[in-house]
């Protein structure tokens, strides 16, 4: 169906059509992309910041166990420690001293960290807080911790559980052997609690999605610290890296969770990070909705801007269609515009210039027919001599008037006047009663 104008389509409508679409296709495309992409990108993301975490709580904790290490090393060098071992007992001022630097050592880890100071022959054992009964030398010399560092030279790092008194949970031991020219004297134990442990772990920051649990074992397996729901005190990973022993809780954990191994090969202490799956599932599909929304936003946006655009681009050529309209059904009143912007606005003002151009070129070609149609006329008349028609007129008034026919000269005289009226070149335009 055609339009009134007999156009089938409209040039400033496909104009804003296109725009509309252009401006916004290229987002659309995009958030297609991103859509596929989205779930891929936020699983890299955050098994990489988990990742991150693990390691970062990993090395956290080993870097507080090197410094353990290094404080035992300067204590076992202390001239009065090594003096108190070589004796049978303690003096108030032995204790007091004791007292004083381990203060010193922990300050306000001391509640959470203990320190054993235990003479090689079992005469005596200090600490700032209750000995368990492992540390009886005596019944325990070869076996427990003491065997660990009998193996491994000096110093050692023990993954050493056992309940405190005060509830606490232990979760690892720093031990170091103090000797006096090769002969053993004794030995300095930090004891570090489950509790000091949470305490490094809840400074880390947390991932972008969901809370990391931890496990830490020995490199046996055995569990001693754990805040996840999985296994319980005094359990075996089991992996199967780990002797294959893969339990019930193992086979839930791993189908429920994410798991992070780190491996902290100077100390044999494997970290384990958990984050629930559902977790990471639930989070992603609470962004989905924004990300929707966020896209529709934008679209809209992009469009509404397109298609301002667009009429602002299509406007001058529609003024300029209007213009040629206006002039197609003869009103020739132009009037040229005082403002261009852009080379749209430049044709418009060419075209309607060139239009007024044509106008008074139609003008003067009218005046110049005119001219000439007067020139015609009077060479016409130029060509008649008026003299010798009216002389011829008037013998004939007269020889009428010998011959008595009256009507002739009546008539006569009228066609002299008529011929005089229509030689005066002066006059175009006769009026109709001059006519009659």
């Amino acid at each position: 169906m055609k339009k009134a104008n007999g156009l089938k389509k409209s040039f400033s409508t496909t104009i804003i059509i296109w725009m509309v679409v252009l401006s916004t296709l290229p987002l659309l495309g995009f958030s297609a992309f991103a859509f596929i992409t989205y779930d891929r990108i936020m699983y890299q993301n955050f098994m990489q910041r988990t990742e991150d975490v693990v390691e970062g709580t990993r090395n956290l904790i080993s870097n507080e166990l090197q410094v353990f290490e290094d404080q035992l090393y300067e204590m076992s060098l202390d001239d009065n420690i090594i003096r108190m071992l070589k004796s049978d007992t303690l003096t108030p001022d032995d204790a007091r001293y004791l007292n004083q630097i381990m203060h010193t050592v922990l300050g306000q880890k001391s509640n959470m960290v203990y320190i054993r100071l235990i003479q090689i022959e079992g005469d005596f054992q200090y600490s700032n807080y209750t000995i368990p009964s492992l540390y009886n030398i005596n019944a325990y010399r070869h076996w427990g911790i003491y065997r660990h560092v009998q193996q491994d030279g000096y110093d050692a790092v023990y993954l050493n559980h056992y309940k405190h008194p005060n509830g606490r949970s232990n979760a690892m031991s720093v031990i170091r052997t103090i000797e006096d020219q090769g002969a053993p004297l004794g030995y300095l134990v930090f004891d570090v609690s489950k509790e000091y442990i949470q305490q490094i772990i809840t400074s880390q920051p947390r991932p972008s999605i969901g809370t990391v649990r931890y496990i830490i074992t020995s490199k046996q397996g055995h569990v001693v610290y754990n805040d996840s729901q999985y296994l319980g005190d005094n359990a075996f990973m089991g992996l199967s890296l780990q002797q294959s022993k893969i339990t019930v809780d193992n086979e839930s954990m791993y189908a429920e969770n994410f798991i992070f191994e780190s491996l902290d090969s100077r100390f044999d202490i494997y970290f384990y990070g958990i984050v629930f799956k559902d977790v990471f599932t639930d989070n992603t599909g609470l962004f989905r909705p924004v990300l929707i929304m966020i896209v529709i936003i934008l679209a809209l946006i992009s469009g509404v801007m397109g298609y301002i655009l667009s009429k602002r681009v299509v406007k001058p050529i529609v003024a300029l269609s209007d213009t040629m309209k206006t002039i197609r059904s003869g009103d020739v009143t132009l009037d040229l515009p005082t403002k261009r912007e852009d080379e749209i606005d430049e044709i418009r003002y060419q075209f309607m210039n060139m239009m007024q151009r044509i106008q008074g070129y139609h003008l003067q070609d009218l005046e110049k027919q005119d001219l000439l149609r007067r020139t015609e006329i009077k060479s016409l008349q130029s060509q008649i001599n008026p003299h010798f028609l009216y002389n011829t007129l008037d013998s004939i008034k007269w020889m009428a008037k010998l011959e008595k026919v009256d009507a002739i000269p009546e008539i006569v005289t009228e066609l002299g006047e008529l011929l005089q009226r229509g030689m005066n070149v002066e006059e175009t335009i006769v009026s109709v009663s001059e006519e009659v």
